[in-house]
């Protein structure tokens, strides 16, 4: 049977595991499911048998290893696509890398420190709208906030 998405409320431990645009109301927890992107971090176990394999390549095939990708390291954050979700939502990924190959990983948890995955960054539609715009998000245009709001929009000539 399909795993089903949860709605909890925005109050508790749940909410605070949501990250940090959570509006008012109910949110979705997500849930890896098959065919998911998710981002995962590189430890240097990983890192070393991605550099080991793409230098034997390159011997083999009498290429330049630089031509097979970028040398991966530790703590490299690429993207994953989930192919298979076991008990605790452990997952088997097949990572994307910086080059002509991937790296196939097993049983890894969701978490920050290398060897686990993470949802990507969400940014809210709504949130930029309203003028709340991440400070590493570069607006190229106005911005235009709520009218309710009373403030000048973002770009406007108003002070």
């Amino acid at each position: 049977m399909p795993r089903r998405t949860r709605t909890t409320d925005t109050e508790g431990p749940t909410a605070a595991a949501a990250g940090p645009f959570v509006m008012p109301g109910r949110h979705r927890v997500q849930q890896p499911t098959i065919g998911r992107i998710v981002h995962y971090t590189l430890t240097q176990d990983d890192a070393n048998t991605v550099n080991r394999r793409r230098a034997g390549r390159a011997i083999r095939e009498r290429l330049d290893v630089a031509s097979l990708g970028n040398r991966a390291a530790a703590g490299d954050v690429f993207p994953a696509t989930v192919v298979r979700v076991g008990p605790r939502d452990l997952c088997n990924l097949q990572v994307a890398l910086d080059g002509a190959d991937g790296l196939w990983v097993t049983s890894r948890a969701e978490g920050t420190e290398p060897g686990t995955w993470a949802w990507p960054v969400r940014t809210s539609v709504r949130l930029l709208l309203n003028g709340c715009v991440p400070s590493d998000v570069q607006m190229v245009g106005p911005v235009r906030p709520a009218a309710a709001s009373g403030a000048p929009a973002a770009g406007s000539d108003e002070q």
